[in-house]
């Protein structure tokens, strides 16, 4: 029948794991490792720490923690009868000789060491995967992005003749009088994406998806860019006009 160590020593090997591996992991000092294995333990703890430390390092190998403990306890007793393991409660007590002790000398209470930190290695993987996964899915949502940035402005944008046929523009004259401001309107026949762009500042004047039945009002100076994702869902109405894109699908076109 193995010992406590042996349990200790055969799973780690067969998981192929050094000591200083398994000290990293479990947060516990690579001599408490060997002591543990070695079945001396000599670890200069009170034994709730010490079991603290098996139980850690059973759940870190995957062991039957309840075995464990259970061959700990054999152990620990057997040890304390032959003397091996300190009495743990004796580390908390400061004793002095009676002769040296002044009775107006405070006596500082011990201080309770910390207790071993757990770390639960399945829910870290957890956690990791899930970052992984979150920051994957950003990755492709600027991807998608980028790519529909890029297939609105690679076409050059065309001038509708249907919309190139309306005189409304009052340009600046050679007494450098400014543009005249009028209103347009888009109307939505179905769901459509628009980009407006007045093209004398290069101002954005409208950017975001139009539902199926909806109208906006637009005010604009001059020339603007229209640009569309469906262009048969798309109406521009100006002074009471109503103009279809020029294209059905994708496409821009330039309204004076």
């Amino acid at each position: 029948m193995m010992t406590l160590g042996e349990k200790f020593q055969e799973a780690r090997n067969k998981q192929g794991i050094s000591i200083r591996e398994a000290a990293e992991e479990t947060k516990i000092r690579e001599d408490y490792l060997n002591s543990i294995e070695d079945n001396s333990l000599d670890i200069p703890l009170p034994e709730v720490y010490v079991r603290g430390f098996v139980k850690n390092y059973a759940r870190y190998l995957k062991l039957d923690k309840e075995k464990i403990i259970t061959d700990f306890d054999a152990l620990f007793r057997m040890k304390g009868k032959q003397g091996g393991v300190e009495d743990k409660e004796s580390l908390g007590r400061l004793t002095l000789p009676e002769n040296e002790l002044d009775k107006n000398t405070p006596i500082e209470k011990p201080q309770k060491e910390p207790e071993p930190v757990t770390q639960d290695n399945d829910e870290n993987k957890t956690l990791y995967i899930k970052i992984f996964v979150i920051s994957a899915i950003v990755a492709l949502f600027v991807v998608i992005v980028i790519f529909v940035i890029s297939m609105f402005s690679k076409d050059k944008p065309e001038i509708n003749p249907e919309l190139n046929n309306t005189n409304n523009l009052t340009s600046q004259t050679d007494g450098g009088e400014a543009m005249s401001s009028e209103e347009i309107s888009l109307v939505a026949i179905d769901d459509v994406t628009v980009i407006v762009t007045q093209l004398v500042d290069k101002k954005s004047l409208f950017s975001r998806r139009l539902a199926k039945g909806e109208q906006i009002m637009i005010t604009k100076t001059g020339p603007i860019e229209i640009s569309y994702s469906v262009g048969k869902n798309l109406v521009v109405t100006k002074n009471g006009k109503k103009f279809k894109m020029a294209k059905s699908g994708h496409g821009i076109n330039v309204l004076e």
